[in-house]
């Protein structure tokens, strides 16, 4: 799913914190794409938001985002500005729209606490920018 759909299938997700585990995490299986991960305190879901990856010729620069994407530091809560989630500032135009499209959603676990989440992805700071830190995470979160 999109994240608008991700955010309009539950409602608690709008107004919930997130803490942000991660900015673009790559596969080896998917190198047109990247990952940021996410946790949604109030439904205990953790999951990957997927956006394209950068071209290869374009030089790797701190604060590479995408446009779109409202950034936290990572580690830290925050709660979803104005209801928009990680989509920005809400705007309505179809750019905007086809934007929003390009970030994909999955859940790849349900954990109840951030005691849990830290738990399980003890180590994650250190795999996040690895060549296939996707393979580490969904390894790590198999048994959930």
């Amino acid at each position: 799913m999109d994240i608008e759909e991700f955010y309009q299938e539950d409602p608690r997700r709008r107004e919930s914190e997130e803490l942000a585990y991660g900015l673009n995490w790559a596969s080896e299986q998917d190198k047109s794409h990247l990952w940021d991960l996410f946790w949604v305190r109030d439904t205990g879901e953790l999951y990957l938001m997927s956006k394209d990856a950068p071209p290869k010729w374009l030089p790797l620069i701190a604060g590479l985002r995408h446009p779109r994407h409202h950034l936290v530091k990572t580690g830290e809560a925050q709660r979803n500005p104005g209801g928009q989630g990680h989509s920005g500032d809400g705007g309505t135009s179809d750019q905007a729209d086809d934007e929003y499209a390009e970030l994909g959603v999955e859940i790849v676990a349900r954990i109840s606490t951030r005691e849990e989440v830290e738990q399980a992805l003890n180590g994650w700071k250190e795999q996040v920018s690895s060549p296939d830190g996707i393979g580490w995470l969904r390894q790590r979160l198999a048994s959930r």
